[in-house]
């Protein structure tokens, strides 16, 4: 499961991320008038919640394991 759930992370995590940077940026880069100072804050705080779901996605399919047995190691036993 541990895979799985990395990538849902990964892809929610992008999606937040992306469409927040795009909420804030879309006022200077394309001419329009810039959100109310409250949603600004509001779309920086969906941004750094998106970067976060995806690091913690990415680190648990990069790590995550085929079993959910605990192994420890060599000589610890």
């Amino acid at each position: 499961m541990g895979k799985k759930f990395g990538i849902l992370n990964l892809a929610v995590g992008a999606f937040l991320a992306g469409y927040a940077g795009w909420y804030i940026l879309r006022g200077p880069f394309l001419n329009e008038e810039l959100p109310p100072r409250w949603f600004l804050l509001g779309a920086l705080g969906m941004f750094l919640l998106g970067v976060a779901a995806m690091s913690w996605g990415a680190r648990n399919y990069l790590y995550a394991s085929d079993s959910d047995r605990v192994t420890p190691p060599d000589g610890h036993v």
